[in-house]
């Protein structure tokens, strides 16, 4: 909206990193080693980890389509194909 743009004007939409499409439950149970980037990219307020989860915000309207890429990691796997359902 900010950009003067509607959901008429977008074709499709590819995110890139799988591993953030759930935040609150990227935070909850993904790898140990990454919980301090996650904290710093996405905070510790939960009402923000939500807002910032495509999955929980997948909801009409959207994009007519998406292209879900992840990398061959349990977490990233569960997260793609939970986007995909949403959607």
């Amino acid at each position: 909206k900010g950009a003067g743009l509607s959901f008429a004007d977008i074709a499709g939409v590819i995110p890139i990193d799988g591993a953030a499409y759930d935040v609150p439950a990227q935070m909850k149970e993904g790898p140990q080693i990454m919980q301090a980037t996650y904290k710093q990219a996405f905070g510790t307020d939960p009402a923000r980890q939500r807002a910032l989860s495509p999955t929980l915000q997948a909801g009409a309207p959207n994009a007519p389509q998406f292209l879900l890429l992840y990398v061959q990691r349990a977490d990233g796997v569960r997260q793609a194909k939970a986007l995909g359902a949403a959607l």
